[in-house]
């Protein structure tokens, strides 16, 4: 029987409990912002193909400028892009973060193309054959749980794939663990802690004034609320790219 009726009022994960401050990138002032390998590799090829960072392919693994050949299966949380578009916080960022020196260096419209594809990845690597199983799993939790709520964060910039930006993702608190956790025990996966939907991407590495000022864009809207959400179901995704721009719905559960 689903808990949705009897639920109490929203009470979202806090901050100490994740895994964000952990893996925030340690701006020291003087410093710049450079591309880690995953970004140059993963992102980068999608981003700016010319650029002279760019990873085109490693040897021995299944991948040429940002395409993986095998597709790679993950269960998503899907973000309504609509719903965060509407959010006034959310239009603040934006203009605040056009208006910042590093503005030059967003790929804008890279943002608008994914904007049908945002998600935070809440259990990657699932293998073809273990499908059926877990959207088995997958379709019991949601039955006791969903739909999913959380509140999206401020941006956060990471130590891996640096040079890209997300929100962090605040899932709901339920009984002894936040929703998300939960559903990663039900699959037998660990608990990762760790949710982040990733919105803008950089074109090219900062200067240290430019990450000065991404560093000040960071710790001004470190706290704030972006939007608070509900997710009616999750999602089996596809993917031959880290970006999702080539990806395919296998499944929408809930």
């Amino acid at each position: 029987m689903s808990r949705v009726a009897s639920r109490s009022p929203t009470r979202y994960v806090a901050p100490e409990s994740l895994a964000y401050s952990a893996s925030l990138w340690p701006y020291e002032p003087g410093a710049r912002l450079t591309f880690d390998e995953s970004y140059r590799l993963g992102h980068l090829p999608l981003v700016a193909p010319d650029h002279p960072a760019v990873i085109r392919s490693v040897q021995h693994r299944d991948y040429a400028s940002g395409r993986y050949d095998a597709r790679r299966i993950s269960l998503i949380l899907p973000v309504d892009a609509d719903a965060l578009a509407a959010s006034a916080t959310f239009q603040d960022i934006q203009r605040d973060l056009a208006a910042r020196s590093l503005g030059g260096k967003v790929a804008w419209e890279l943002s608008r193309r994914r904007a049908s594809r945002l998600h935070a990845t809440l259990v990657p690597g699932i293998a073809e054959e273990d499908l059926a199983g877990v959207a088995a799993r997958v379709a019991e939790v949601m039955e006791t749980y969903g739909p999913l709520r959380y509140r999206l964060g401020g941006p956060f910039v990471g130590t891996r794939n640096r040079g890209r930006i997300y929100f962090t993702v605040f899932p709901e608190w339920i009984g002894d663990g936040d929703v998300f956790s939960l559903l990663q025990e039900a699959l037998g996966v660990p608990r990762t802690r760790f949710y982040v939907v990733g919105y803008y991407n950089l074109t090219d590495e900062l200067t240290g004034e430019e990450s000065a000022d991404l560093a000040a864009f960071l710790a001004t809207w470190a706290d704030a609320t972006v939007a608070e959400l509900t997710a009616p179901s999750l999602t089996l995704l596809a993917t031959h790219d880290d970006l999702a721009l080539e990806s395919e719905v296998l499944a929408s559960i809930g």
